[in-house]
C-alpha cells in the first residue's frame, strides 16, 4: 500500500510496494496535479489585473517639466476592475497591488531622466538615460485602500516625444 505526504496527500511507494514505477509516478502527478488546480483556483479569487496602454497618438514631453502619462483605455481588463481616465487609474478593491510601467521616448536622454509611478501618493522612481538610452521603466508594490489613486510621471531633460508605453497593475494579495 502507497504512502503519503501528511500536508498534501502525495503518494509514494513504501519498501514492502510491488515496483510498480509507472503507476506510482501516474499517482504522483494526478494527486500533484489535482494539488496545483486547488491553489490556482484560490489564487484567481485574490489575484486581479488589468493593463492599459499609453495613448496611441504620442504624447509631447517638455523639457525639464515633470508630465503626467495619459492613457488610454484597458487593452486587457481581466474581470473588469481596471478604471482609466485619462491620467490616473482608481483602484477597484482594497488589496495588496503591484504594478509596473515600462516605455520608450523617441530621442535617447543624455541627461537627467526618470519616470514615477505614485501608488497612494508614494513615489516609486528610477531613473534612465545615458548614452542616447531611449528606454524606461518603474515598479512598485503597495497596500492601497478602495478608491486610491495610481498614476504615472516622467521627466526628461531634453524634450521628447512619449512613445508606447505600458502600465500594468496587479492586486496581488488581501
Amino acid at each position: 500500500m502507497p504512502g503519503s505526504t501528511s500536508i498534501y496527500g502525495l503518494p509514494y511507494l513504501v519498501p514492502d510496494d510491488p515496483p510498480d514505477i509507472a503507476r506510482a509516478t501516474k499517482d504522483l502527478a494526478n494527486a500533484a496535479e489535482t494539488q496545483l488546480q486547488r491553489v490556482d483556483a484560490a489564487a484567481l479569487g485574490t489575484m486581479v489585473g488589468f493593463e492599459a496602454t499609453s495613448e496611441v497618438t504620442p504624447q509631447a514631453i517638455a523639457a525639464t517639466t515633470l508630465v503626467a502619462m495619459r492613457w488610454q483605455a484597458a487593452s486587457s481588463n481581466v474581470g473588469g476592475f481596471g478604471k482609466p481616465s485619462a491620467f490616473e487609474w482608481t483602484v477597484p478593491t482594497a488589496g495588496v497591488y503591484a504594478a509596473t510601467v515600462q516605455g520608450t521616448v523617441t530621442n535617447g536622454q543624455t541627461g537627467r531622466a526618470f519616470a514615477q509611478a505614485f501608488l497612494d501618493g508614494r513615489p516609486f522612481r528610477i531613473p534612465f538615460g545615458g548614452f542616447t538610452e531611449s528606454g524606461f521603466g518603474t515598479a512598485g508594490t503597495r497596500r492601497m485602500a478602495a478608491g486610491t489613486i495610481i498614476k504615472v510621471e516622467i521627466y526628461c531633460a531634453t524634450a521628447t516625444t512619449l512613445g508606447v508605453s505600458t502600465l500594468a497593475v496587479y492586486r496581488i494579495g488581501s
